[in-house]
């Protein structure tokens, strides 16, 4: 059996998103955490590497802007949300599923989701620059692009404008769960720097950075499992369709 997502609410139900997340991020054998820590390992070994001093990035643009580190995040963090999204919809739905198989569908979507996460990128950036509030608006309406795009085969201007109608009416919730998640993240960031700058002294950059590359893998992993289950819990609430009905991901 899958999970039931079921609300009988107009309003998103931000505990049951966060409780559901979690269970879908930890269990299952870690499946979501396996797989996204297997897409992005390029970009954690590339890190370590440059932080280790095996090499120097061969490509520095301005201080220290290194542009192969930026494009591999890019591609393969993508690839790593859009694969999450297969992966999430099939547990929903009860079927198996296996990191191949979420990969491949992802593989074919990957050009649409990575013009989505930039063009996002970049209006979120325009409004943050003028004014804090039209970037977080922004942010908010279209939180759900990227699943709208894998889930239902769309280009990435039509994916955006599906993910602004699904979105009104829950922006404030939406913005306050990814504040929360902000929160958490970065509060535990903060707290595991302190505790291991007493603990480790002078090893504790070191320590920092293997936390930093842990963290990047859950996080990731939270995000893309988030955004799938908002996703699905607001076309419930608009559109009255249960998991089964979402079907064009595994077409």
């Amino acid at each position: 059996m899958g999970m039931e997502p079921v609300t009988t609410s107009t309003k998103l139900e931000i505990g049951s998103v966060i409780e559901r997340s979690i269970g879908l991020v930890f269990g299952n054998g870690m499946q979501v955490l396996a797989m996204v820590a297997l897409v992005i390992s390029p970009v954690l070994v590339y890190r370590a590497a440059v932080l280790a001093g095996v090499f120097h990035p061969p490509w520095l643009v301005g201080q220290g802007f290194d542009i192969v580190l930026l494009g591999l995040a890019v591609v393969l963090g993508n690839l790593a949300a859009a694969a999450c999204v297969h992966m999430v919809m099939a547990r929903l739905r009860g079927e198996p599923v296996t990191i191949g198989t979420s990969l491949a569908s992802a593989v074919v979507r990957l050009p649409t989701v990575v013009g989505v996460a930039i063009v996002v990128g970049l209006t979120t950036a325009v409004g943050m620059m003028l004014c804090l509030l039209p970037g977080l608006l922004v942010m908010t309406m279209m939180w759900v692009a990227i699943p709208a795009a894998v889930v239902e085969n769309r280009g990435v201007f039509d994916a955006i404008q599906r993910s602004v109608e699904l979105t009104e009416g829950n922006r404030l919730r939406i913005f306050l769960l990814a504040l929360l998640l902000f929160a958490v993240f970065q509060g535990s960031a903060f707290a595991a720097g302190l505790f291991l700058g007493s603990t480790f002294g002078t090893q504790a950059l070191k320590a920092a950075h293997l936390l930093d590359l842990v963290v990047s893998i859950v996080q990731g992993s939270f995000n893309a499992v988030l955004y799938s289950l908002v996703y699905h819990d607001l076309r419930r609430i608009r559109e009255g369709l249960d998991v089964e009905d979402l079907v064009a991901v595994f077409e």
